[in-house]
Formats: structure tokens, C-alpha cells, sequence
């Protein structure tokens, strides 16, 4: 399985693109995306998380 996660810039916004492909070449996507619980995340450095927070959709 190759899970990976690119990252674009345009100004202010960052773009991520996430795509977890299977052993066979099948690409998974995303089932129904719940807008009221947008995607979080977490920045560890050393092991140490220094940073959390929430993407907002749009």
C-alpha cells in the first residue's frame, strides 16, 4: 500500500492531496465527508507534538 500526501501553495491557501493506493494499482478515495467535523492535524517535531488544529472546507 502507498499512502501519500502532497502539498501545493497558491498565496495564502495550501493545497493537500491525499492518495492511498493498494499493492494491486486500486485507488482508494474518501467515503461521505461530514462538513460539520472538518479534517484536523498534527505537527510533531523530535516527537513532540508543537502544534493541532482544523482545516476549514473551501
Amino acid at each position: 500500500m502507498k499512502n501519500t500526501v502532497s502539498a501545493t501553495r497558491q498565496g495564502k491557501r495550501l493545497y493537500l492531496k491525499h492518495e492511498l493506493v493498494g499493492a494491486g494499482g486500486e485507488v482508494y478515495t474518501l467515503g461521505t465527508v461530514d462538513r460539520a467535523k472538518p479534517p484536523e492535524f498534527v505537527v510533531y517535531q523530535a516527537g513532540r507534538k508543537v502544534g493541532t488544529g482544523k482545516f476549514e472546507f473551501g
